[in-house]
């Protein structure tokens, strides 16, 4: 039996973790307590009135509320089949975010998909769900052939690289070590060798910090 069917057979239907409804919501309290806090004054200043950025964040919020409550209803063992298409869907978005006219540029990086006037699109968010739930069912069906460096480890390498390849193209150092946390995890979760792993993280450790340390200001 795979850790997922184990998994399953522990989450009754319909059934709601309480403790993490609450520290979703505490999460969610405390972000908006902190964007009141640092965007009041700009705010102020920009729009004449402090609540400006706070007002569209509890909308979003609001947004995000009724959508939980929508897929809560949802049975999430239907996502296994549809992570595959949701993987491409979001790897298409995020090259599209590249293309010239497309994205607007933010100090050189190209992480959005100008919307008009809905704002903007950040792909590399809906990829941290899409990738994650992607990975996972990947690993589920490589149950028995994860220690096998051609088999296991090689392949989880290389989708690895193409997805950070991707975010480090879009200058999006932070939501690349998010999502490569999130994969490496997965990957060990799932019975990855605990050496792959570490060689894994001191590659990507030496990846990430090659950038800072060969540039001029270097000691």
């Amino acid at each position: 039996m795979s850790w997922l069917t184990a998994l399953r057979g522990h989450q009754a239907a319909g059934e709601t973790d309480r403790w993490l409804l609450a520290v979703t919501l505490l999460l969610l309290g405390a972000g908006l307590a902190m964007v009141l806090s640092a965007s009041s004054v700009l705010s102020l200043q920009v729009y004449g009135t402090a609540y400006y950025f706070f007002i569209r964040h509890v909308l979003f919020a609001a947004i995000g509320l009724v959508a939980l409550l929508v897929l809560r209803r949802v049975d999430y063992h239907r996502l296994y089949g549809l992570a595959p298409a949701l993987a491409v869907a979001v790897t298409v978005l995020m090259i599209v975010a590249l293309l010239p006219h497309v994205s607007p540029d933010g100090l050189g990086a190209h992480r959005w998909i100008n919307l008009g006037p809905l704002g903007t699109l950040q792909p590399s968010e809906l990829g941290k769900l899409a990738f994650a739930l992607f990975m996972a069912r990947w690993v589920d069906r490589r149950q028995g052939r994860l220690h096998s460096v051609s088999d296991g480890f090689l392949p989880f390498v290389i989708m690895t690289a193409a997805i950070l390849g991707l975010l480090m193209l879009q200058r999006d150092m932070g939501t690349a070590i998010v999502t490569c946390a999130i994969l490496v995890s997965i990957y060990f979760a799932g019975g990855g060798r605990k050496q792959h792993v570490a060689v894994l993280l001191a590659t990507l450790l030496a990846a990430f910090c090659w950038p800072r340390c060969s540039g001029p200001s270097c000691c």
